[in-house]
C-alpha cells in the first residue's frame, strides 16, 4: 500500500511540475494573463506530454489492490476417508504354505485413512503434488481350524491382525485441455511406494515350526510408476466437479532382493475418485466425494511366497489451504 501511494504521489508531483512550468512559459512577461484559446491548447498539450512521461511510474493494472492474491500458489491439503474393505492375505515360508486368510474373517472389514500432502505450481498450467496416506486397520477373528501364517501355526481360536499400511506418492500434473474458469483435464505421471507390515498374534500350536508372526511385505516393494488423468469441471464460481484415476501394473519384476533366490514382484495399484470441490474463500477449498482403491501384490521366491489383496471403497472429505 505504501509503495502504491508513493508511486502515485511521485507521478502527480511530476505532472503538476511540468504542467505548471508549461503554463508559466506560455504567459507574457508583462501585462495581463494571456487566456487565449491557443495558450490553453498549448498547456493541454504539455500536460499530455507530462502524463506520458510519468506513465512508467504509475501502476500497470487499475484493479491492483493489497488484498489480491496470485492465481498460482502452493497448497497444503488434508484428506480423511471411511472405507469398506475386502481382500485376503497369504504368506508362505519355504515349503510351508500359508492359509489364505480373508480380511473379513480377520475382522478387517473397514478402515479409516488419513492423508497429508502439498501441491506446488511449476508452471502456468502444471503442478507437482506429494502425498502420504495412512490406513488405520485392526481386527480379529475366530477360526475353527488351525491357521498357518509365515510358517507359524496357530491353534483354532482367536487370531489378531494388526497390519501397518501406508503409501507415499509424488506426481506431476500438466494440462491437456483448459475448460476456462479453472476447469481442466490434466495427465498424471508419478511414482508410488507402498509400505505394508502384516502382523498377527494368537495361540501358537506346540507343533509350529516357525516363530515370526509378521511379514514385511515392504522389504520386497519397489517405487512404481503411476499414470492417469485428473479432471475439474466448474459448475459455478464456487463449486467444481472433480475426478481422477491413476494406477499401474507390473508382472514378475526383479525386486532387486534375494531370499532363497531372486524375489519377483507382481503388483496392481489403482485409485479413482469422484467428488465436489467448494471454494469457500480465496485461501481455502473443501472437497467431498467417493473413492475406490485396488491394491494387490505377489512376491515369489524359493523361500517366500507372499500375497496380499485389498479393495476399499468409501467416502472422503478434504480441505486445502493456499499460501
Amino acid at each position: 500500500m505504501c509503495a502504491t501511494l508513493i508511486r502515485r504521489g511521485v507521478a502527480g508531483i511530476f505532472i503538476l511540475s511540468l504542467s505548471g512550468g508549461a503554463a508559466l512559459a506560455s504567459a507574457p512577461t508583462f501585462g495581463p494573463l494571456n487566456t487565449t484559446d491557443a495558450a490553453l491548447a498549448d498547456a493541454r498539450d504539455d500536460i499530455d506530454v507530462a502524463a506520458e512521461l510519468a506513465r512508467p511510474f504509475a501502476l500497470s493494472s487499475p484493479s491492483d489492490t493489497d488484498t489480491d492474491l496470485p492465481d498460482r500458489r502452493a497448497q497444503w491439503f488434508i484428506d480423511i476417508a471411511l472405507v469398506a474393505v475386502s481382500g485376503y492375505t497369504q504368506v508362505r515360508e519355504n515349503a510351508t504354505e500359508g492359509t489364505r486368510l480373508s480380511l473379513h474373517d480377520l475382522g478387517l472389514n473397514r478402515a479409516e485413512t488419513f492423508a497429508l500432502g502439498i501441491s506446488a505450481p511449476v508452471g502456468e498450467a502444471s503442478e507437482v503434488r506429494a502425498r502420504v496416506r495412512y490406513y488405520y486397520l485392526t481386527g480379529h477373528g475366530n477360526f475353527d481350524d488351525s491357521v498357518v501364517f509365515n510358517g507359524v501355526t496357530y491353534d483354532p481360536g482367536k487370531i489378531n491382525a494388526d497390519p501397518l499400511f501406508f503409501d507415499v506418492r509424488v506426481d506431476y500434473r500438466g494440462d491437456v485441455l483448459d475448460f476456462g474458469d479453472g476447469g481442466h483435464l490434466r495427465f498424471i505421471a508419478g511414482a508410488d511406494f507402498k509400505y505394508l507390515n502384516f502382523a498377527t498374534s494368537g495361540h501358537t500350536a506346540a507343533t509350529s515350526g516357525g516363530h515370526d508372526k509378521s511379514e514385511n511385505f515392504w522389504r520386497q516393494e519397489l517405487p512404481l510408476p503411476s499414470l492417469g488423468l485428473d479432471v475439474q469441471i466448474p459448475l459455478s464460481k464456487v463449486v467444481d466437479v472433480t475426478g481422477e484415476a491413476f494406477g499401474f501394473r507390473i508382472l514378475r519384476w526383479d525386486s532387486l532382493r534375494n531370499e532363497g533366490g531372486t524375489i519377483y514382484l507382481s503388483q496392481d495399484d489403482f485409485e479413482a475418485s469422484l467428488g465436489l470441490k467448494f471454494h469457500v474463500s480465496p485461501w481455502c477449498d473443501i472437497g467431498v466425494g467417493a473413492r475406490f482403491d485396488y491394491f494387490s501384490m505377489n512376491e515369489q521366491s524359493n523361500e517366500d511366497g507372499n500375497r496380499f489383496l485389498m479393495r476399499d471403497v468409501g467416502l472422503f472429505a478434504n480441505a486445502s489451504l493456499s499460501f
